[in-house]
């Protein structure tokens, strides 16, 4: 029996709210004026773009069939519960920025991700490492915006 991937339909479900996000941005709907609204404009434009990447992607691989074996469901028991750490690790994140700032808190938001995903302790670190001097550099020396520090930090 064919099936259609869940990504086709979240991919296509989130690519659906990413464009009515734009789409009401650009109506002027909501408390956005022309300033407010670039940032929130990216990352709908970024959500956009990855969710239909999600939706092509299953599409690739679309047409398996449920003989396939269940560990390639892509809600199985250890895929599930990655996903619930991701999102825990995700806002624990949110709730920690403002007490250590955004650089530390980002380093270790990413770390952390890297880890759950079963990349080595040393690449991860360095990796994270040169991301988050690349955030300093492009916003804070380039921009000129400083980065929030935390309360703690």
């Amino acid at each position: 029996m064919r099936i259609c991937h869940p990504d086709v339909l979240i991919g296509f479900g989130l690519a659906l709210f990413a464009g009515m996000v734009l789409w009401l941005i650009r109506q002027g709907i909501g408390p956005f004026d022309y300033e407010a609204s670039i940032l929130p404009s990216m990352g709908a434009g970024c959500l956009l773009f990855l969710s239909v990447a999600l939706a092509a992607s299953a599409l690739g691989g679309a047409g398996k069939s449920l003989e396939d074996g269940a560990s390639d469901h892509p809600l199985h028991r250890t895929r599930l519960l990655r996903l619930v750490a991701a999102a825990g690790i995700a806002a624990l994140h949110a709730f920690l920025l403002e007490s250590f700032g955004v650089l530390l808190v980002g380093f270790s938001l990413q770390l952390c991700l890297y880890l759950l995903l079963g990349r080595r302790p040393f690449p991860a670190a360095a990796v994270s490492a040169a991301t988050v001097a690349a955030l300093y550099g492009a916003i804070d020396l380039l921009l000129g915006v400083p980065l929030p520090k935390g309360d703690l930090w």
